[in-house]
C-alpha cells in the first residue's frame, strides 16, 4: 500500500512538465498551510525549498500530534527536489484567536496559483469548527477566507487551484464562491480534502452552482467531516491504511501512480451522512446550535480533547456521557450515540437506557 510518502519520494525529481500537477500535488499544497511559516514566508515570495530549509533549521515547534508530524516527513522527503524546485510560498497568514482559527498560504507554480486554506488540527475544539458550520454562515474563518482570495491579482496567474483538508477544504469552496469575477473565471479546480459541506440554502445558492463544476471532493471510505451537511456528487472515495475518525490524516490515504486508490464508503460513513441530512431538515439553528455545544462541551468535560482520545472511549462511558446531557431528548442521543458508535466500534445499532 503506497501513500503520498511514497509518491513524493518516487516522483521528486520529476518535473511538473513530465508528469503533471495531479490530485496528490494537491495533497501537499494542502498540508503546507498547516505548518508556521512566521518569520520565513512573508507577503514576498520565497522558494518553497528554501523555505523548508529554513524551517528545518530553526526547528520549529508545531502541535505534538501525528498528522503534523507526517507533514513534517512530507516536506523532509522533498526539501532537495527537483519537482518542486521552482515552486514559490507567498502571503502566509496565520491567526488564532478564542473565536476563530485560520491559516493560509499561496504556492507558486509553472505561473498557476494554488490557495491553501488551513484546516483543523486533531484537537476536539479544533473539529468543533467543522461541526459550526451547521447552524453558522458565514463563519469568522470563511470570512477571512474570501477576503484573502479576493486580494490577489489573477491577471498574474495561468490558472489558479483553490484547496484546503478538513475545514480548510469547505474554505476553499465558500472563497471561491465569493471570488470576484476575474478571479473565479481562473480557477481550475477547487479541492475539498475531506472538508465539510455546507446547510441546503448555501448549497442551492447561485454562488455555489457557478462554481459546483470545479469542486474536486475526495473523502475516505470512514469519512466523518467530509460526510457533514450537503456535498456535490463529484466525489472519490478513497482508501486509508488507517481506520475509523483516524482516516481524516491524508497523509494515510493510499494512492496509485499520481492517483488515489477508490473504494466504497463504509456503511457508517453512509449512515452518518444520512443522519447529519436529517439532522439539518429537523432542526433550526438555534436548536442545532444548543446541541452542538452541549455535545463537545459534554466531551471536553470527560478529558476527550484530542482525536487519539476516542481510542480511550468506550460504549459505557459513551453512554454516561450522553445521559449527563439534560436539554437533549432521547431520540437526539440515540442518533449522536449510534454515528459515532458506527464508526468507532463497529456495533449495531444501540439505544439510550
Amino acid at each position: 500500500m503506497y501513500t503520498i510518502k511514497d509518491y513524493l519520494k518516487f516522483y521528486k525529481d520529476i518535473s511538473f512538465e513530465d508528469v503533471s500537477f495531479n490530485e496528490i500535488d494537491n495533497i501537499l499544497f494542502s498540508e503546507l498551510s498547516y505548518l508556521t511559516w512566521k518569520g520565513i514566508v512573508n507577503k514576498e515570495k520565497i522558494n518553497l525549498l528554501d523555505a523548508i530549509n529554513l524551517y528545518l533549521d530553526k526547528n520549529v515547534i508545531e502541535i505534538n500530534n501525528n498528522f503534523l508530524k507526517g507533514i513534517k516527513e512530507n516536506i523532509k522527503i522533498i526539501k532537495d527536489s527537483k519537482r518542486y524546485q521552482d515552486c514559490y510560498l507567498f502571503n502566509f497568514q496565520k491567526e488564532v484567536t478564542d473565536e476563530k482559527q485560520f491559516g493560509a498560504i499561496s504556492i507558486l507554480f509553472n505561473r498557476n496559483l494554488y490557495i491553501s486554506y488551513e484546516g483543523t488540527d486533531s484537537s476536539i475544539s479544533g473539529w468543533k469548527e467543522n461541526f459550526e458550520m451547521c447552524y453558522n454562515f458565514p463563519t469568522k474563518a470563511m470570512i477571512d477566507a474570501i477576503n484573502y482570495i479576493n486580494k490577489i491579482n489573477s491577471n498574474k496567474y495561468k490558472n489558479i487551484y483553490v484547496g484546503g483538508h478538513s475545514k480548510g477544504g469547505n474554505l476553499a469552496v465558500v472563497a471561491s464562491m465569493y471570488a470576484k469575477k476575474g478571479i473565479k473565471k481562473k480557477i481550475k479546480f477547487i479541492y475539498n480534502n475531506d472538508g465539510p459541506g455546507l446547510t441546503n440554502d448555501i448549497f442551492n445558492s447561485k454562488e455555489f452552482k457557478e462554481i459546483e463544476s470545479k469542486i474536486k471532493l475526495y473523502i475516505p471510505g470512514d469519512s466523518i467531516v467530509g460526510s457533514l451537511m450537503y456535498q456535490p456528487q463529484i466525489t472519490k472515495i478513497i482508501k486509508s491504511n488507517n481506520f475509523s475518525v483516524f482516516e481524516h490524516d491524508c497523509n494515510s490515504w493510499e494512492v496509485f501512480g499520481t492517483m488515489f486508490v477508490e473504494t466504497k464508503p463504509s456503511r457508517g460513513s453512509k449512515e452518518l451522512k444520512t443522519r447529519t441530512i436529517n439532522f439539518l431538515e429537523e432542526f433550526d439553528i438555534d436548536k442545532r446550535k444548543e446541541i452542538i455545544e452541549t455535545i463537545f462541551l459534554i466531551l471536553e468535560k470527560n478529558n476527550i480533547r484530542y482525536l487519539e482520545d476516542f481510542k480511550k472511549l468506550n460504549l459505557d462511558k459513551l453512554n454516561k456521557i450522553l445521559n449527563n446531557i439534560k436539554n437533549i431528548d432521547k431520540n437526539t442521543k440515540n442518533l449522536i450515540l449510534n454515528g459515532i458508535k458506527n464508526l468507532l466500534f463497529n456495533k449495531k445499532n444501540v439505544k439510550i437506557s
